[in-house]
């Protein structure tokens, strides 16, 4: 690390791990952020992963951090983007609004760029406030592409959320679940696997499905990379689940999630392509809602919006991009 401006240092990309543990504190203290998304459980990783894009640089004072890296566009143009490339749910500017957005402005002037991408804001947001406060008078800024993620309310329990539910999905539900006992299918829990294991398993599972035979998915090695370094994140707070659909001795499905806060996070769900007459899905989604109860977690975040995934959700949460122009 080393000094930038007044008590902000630049932290590398191989110093993160250094910083997490306050990392994780500033998330807390940041209105609006993804509680799981923002953290070093998902940011780090995703920092760590995608090396077609450049390694990203942080500046902090401690408690409030701000982080970019470089990309380029299609046309060629320069960008700068948050820790995560991706998908763009969290905030690259965490802990106190007014410094972040401070510490944004001084790592814009790290590196010569085009557009600088800065997600995870929202429009009534103190966070975008802040931006328009620090930047405004400087920079353009320009509201970019939304980030749409399902979200089911566990607040009130299981069965309020069942309620919710129409009575056709409902009766589906205990189809699926007569289905899989007449064909000798068990869901077993194996959050406390090692990582690496874990991750072979799901892997092994992932090539057997529809999207590992279109080369989709955990195929793609930056986004296994990724999932795997988020699994060794979570095991070691005790915060990864995981289930597995077995036929047997054989693994035929997972649901790969992970906890934070008061959220569940679902990360993963897939099962063997041959099976899919059997609602593996759907059984695995319902027993990871029966898992969750009374643990705390009010919040099941299932991640970007897909058409199959809203039947289980309660609301759309959305946020957007801002852009930022010299």
């Amino acid at each position: 690390m080393s000094a930038v401006t007044g008590s902000a240092v630049r932290i590398e990309a191989d110093q993160l791990d250094l910083v997490a543990q306050a990392w994780d504190a500033a998330v807390d203290r940041t209105p609006d952020a993804d509680e799981f998304c923002a953290s070093s459980i998902w940011s780090f990783s995703a920092a760590a992963s995608f090396p077609e894009h450049g390694a990203p640089i942080v500046l902090g004072d401690g408690s409030s951090f701000a982080g970019l890296r470089r990309a380029t566009a299609e046309d060629g143009s320069r960008l700068l983007l948050g820790l995560d490339p991706v998908w763009g749910f969290a905030t690259p500017m965490v802990g106190h609004p007014v410094q972040a957005a401070r510490l944004l402005a001084a790592r814009l002037r790290l590196d010569d760029h085009d557009v600088a991408v800065v997600t995870g804001q929202r429009l009534d947001g103190i966070g975008l406030q802040c931006l328009v406060r620090v930047l405004g008078e400087q920079r353009r800024l320009l509201q970019g592409p939304t980030e749409q993620r399902l979200r089911a309310d566990l607040s009130g329990g299981l069965e309020p959320w069942l309620a919710r539910r129409s009575s056709r999905f409902r009766q589906r539900l205990r189809q699926v679940r007569r289905r899989a006992e007449d064909a000798g299918v068990a869901v077993v829990d194996c959050s406390a696997l090692a990582p690496d294991e874990a991750m072979d398993r799901v892997l092994a599972v992932e090539a057997r499905s529809w999207k590992g035979e279109e080369g989709t998915g955990l195929a793609s090695e930056s986004l296994a990379g990724f999932y795997r370094r988020m699994a060794w994140r979570l095991a070691a707070g005790d915060q990864l689940r995981l289930l597995f659909a077995r036929q047997g001795e054989r693994d035929i499905g997972y649901v790969l999630g992970g906890v934070r806060g008061r959220t569940y996070r679902g990360l993963q769900l897939s099962h063997d392509a041959g099976v899919r007459a059997l609602g593996i899905g759907h059984l695995l989604q319902i027993h990871q809602l029966e898992a969750l109860e009374g643990t705390g977690i009010d919040v099941y975040d299932l991640g970007m919006d897909m058409p199959y995934k809203r039947r289980w959700a309660d609301r759309i949460d959305e946020t957007f991009a801002v852009l930022i122009a010299p």
